[in-house]
């Protein structure tokens, strides 16, 4: 049964109870926070979880305090206690998440590269593109961690939906070379495009490369915009007329590729569930 399953499953349950009565409603709730141990919510907040951790919260002082309280008044306090409570969540994993990728950059520079990886990892599923990105590379380098270059490739794809633009530009050789994913040129392309898009000295070569050679798209236009990137890339950090260049005809190349942008806009091999 997966996250989502569960989670519909749960407020199906505490909707249903909520007709019988206060203590049924709790107890469901309560059994499920604690049977759970929180395993269904390790990689997802979702409603459901924060459902169960405000009528948990509940419980908890209604029995403390001998309090009465109208349950379902309290259920209509419900949303904001979500809002609230999810943006504190937020608030510490990002907290968290950043001490972690520092705590991953000083391991890696005193040479503990395992602790490393282990830090990487952990501020990655906190969210943390960075960390996405950093423990992607191990995974497809297999420095520190057995190498792995298909959750490598899921770890740049994640990153590069937050922008991270050498996670994309990664994604993109790695779709180039055919590294943990098929080999797909036109995938290279749209990557390298989206990381050129954001001025990445790299994936701005290589997009004009590969236009120059006419490895997916053609036309004498489309090569000489091909070299000129080539030329642009070496300029691309002190000139704004490269940086103009770059970005209006980035953003021609994505049109053009508009069409089959939808198909990447999946995770290498999709299922997330199978991520370490």
């Amino acid at each position: 049964m997966d996250i989502e399953e569960m989670n519909r499953m749960i407020i199906e349950g505490i909707r249903n109870s909520l007709s019988d009565g206060a203590e049924e409603a709790l107890s469901f709730a309560a059994m499920n926070y604690t049977n759970s141990n929180n395993d269904y919510f390790k990689e997802s907040r979702g409603y459901a979880e924060e459902v169960i951790f405000a009528t948990y919260e509940y419980q908890c002082f209604h029995e403390n305090t001998g309090e009465a309280v109208d349950f379902k008044r309290y259920v209509t306090d419900i949303p904001y206690r979500l809002e609230t409570h999810q943006k504190k969540c937020a608030s510490l994993d990002a907290a968290l998440a950043d001490k972690l990728l520092r705590s991953g950059s000083n391991q890696y520079q005193a040479g503990e590269i395992e602790n490393a990886v282990g830090d990487y990892r952990k501020a990655a599923h906190l969210g943390n593109a960075a960390a996405m990105y950093e423990y992607g590379l191990f995974l497809c380098d297999g420095e520190g961690c057995e190498k792995n270059e298909l959750y490598g490739s899921f770890w740049y794809w994640e990153a590069a939906q937050m922008g991270e633009l050498r996670a994309m530009y990664n994604l993109g050789v790695n779709y180039r070379e055919g590294v943990g994913v098929k080999k797909d040129m036109v995938q290279m392309l749209y990557w390298y495009a989206r990381s050129a898009e954001q001025l990445c000295e790299e994936a701005v070569y290589s997009l004009g490369a590969s236009l120059a050679g006419g490895e997916v798209l053609s036309g004498e236009n489309i090569a000489l915009v091909g070299h000129t990137f080539m030329r642009a890339a070496a300029q691309i950090n002190g000139s704004r007329r490269a940086q103009k260049f770059v970005k209006k005809n980035v953003k021609i190349i994505l049109d053009i590729l508009a069409e089959d942008v939808g198909l990447y806009n999946l995770p290498p091999n999709e299922r997330r569930g199978n991520r370490r």
